[in-house]
């Protein structure tokens, strides 16, 4: 009994000292749409009305409706669909009023920095439900943009597959995940590869089924993130949604609140113990029941 509790202790030291250090998770901004701070209805105005990018929230939508100086109609707070809470950003692509929506979130420039230095590099984490039939051809992108232009993003399109890109490609590199990405709460991530910082890691979850792919990085800072839809060149004109929802910007981000995270190898070793401790522990007791047969 005494050298079961002292093996199972030293165990339990040496697995502690071989846990990994944790780096703070460091926020820049992170929302999921709920009351007080968003109400139901539309978010942000156009991207042409300056005035917009100073405004509480930072959010922007376009495009506005014809001849409107109104936020734009189909980029909105709705609770029709939640992946947490109560409500969720909704952008909707209609054949009878517009062919593409987007919305994004400004900061103060500088803030989203790809080239951070050791594990501190910049990750976006969200929710994603693209709710379309399996004949809809709308692609739906997320990722940042400085002052010129888009920065780096992926892209799930129509057919399951990934098309992810930066400024520095001359061409974009499509992935198949390999399940579907519609009609389900999708966990996107895309952040510093933790085995390699001059590399980006991008994660897609959702259904019981995952992916993960080691892509490249441009590196320098991103001012704005953004999620938006559109169709092809020569579109079958199906209507798409995407519903948007547990949005984080920000450094060395926790893992989704809804991921249950796997045992790490130090806790595996410890249940292993314990379990040698208990055989242990009952053998003297299974002698004496057999001597006393």
């Amino acid at each position: 009994m005494r050298h079961s509790l002292s093996a199972l202790t030293t165990l339990a030291l040496l697995g502690a000292a071989a846990v990994p250090a944790v780096q703070a998770e460091t926020l820049l901004y992170g929302t999921g749409f709920e009351a007080p701070g968003f109400a139901v209805g539309v978010i942000g105005g156009g991207y042409y009305s300056l005035p917009q990018w100073t405004s509480a929230t930072g959010w922007s939508a376009s495009p506005t409706a014809p001849y409107s100086a109104d936020p734009s109609p189909w980029a909105v707070v709705t609770d029709q669909r939640a992946a947490a809470g109560s409500q969720s950003l909704k952008l909707s692509i209609d054949p009878a009023t517009n062919s593409w929506i987007g919305a994004g979130y400004n900061l103060t420039p500088g803030l989203m920095n790809l080239s951070g230095l050791g594990p501190d590099g910049f990750g976006i984490a969200l929710r994603l439900y693209i709710d379309q039939a399996a004949d809809a051809d709308v692609t739906w992108n997320i990722g940042v943009a400085d002052g010129y232009a888009n920065l780096l993003g992926f892209a799930l399109l129509p057919d399951n597959r990934v098309m992810f890109g930066h400024r520095a490609m001359s061409t974009a590199a499509f992935f198949t995940p390999g399940f579907d990405l519609k009609n389900t709460w999708l966990d996107l991530r895309l952040e510093r590869n933790p085995s390699d910082a001059s590399s980006v890691l991008l994660s897609i979850s959702g259904g019981g089924q995952s992916w993960q792919q080691v892509v490249s990085s441009p590196g320098g800072a991103a001012s704005t993130f953004y999620v938006n839809g559109s169709w092809p060149t020569f579109p079958l004109y199906r209507p798409g949604t995407a519903y948007v929802d547990d949005v984080r910007l920000g450094y060395n981000l926790a893992p989704t609140a809804a991921a249950v995270p796997e045992p790490g190898a130090w806790a595996l070793l410890l249940a292993g113990a314990g379990v040698l401790a208990l055989r242990s522990r009952r053998r003297p007791a299974q002698g004496n029941r057999q001597a006393s047969t």
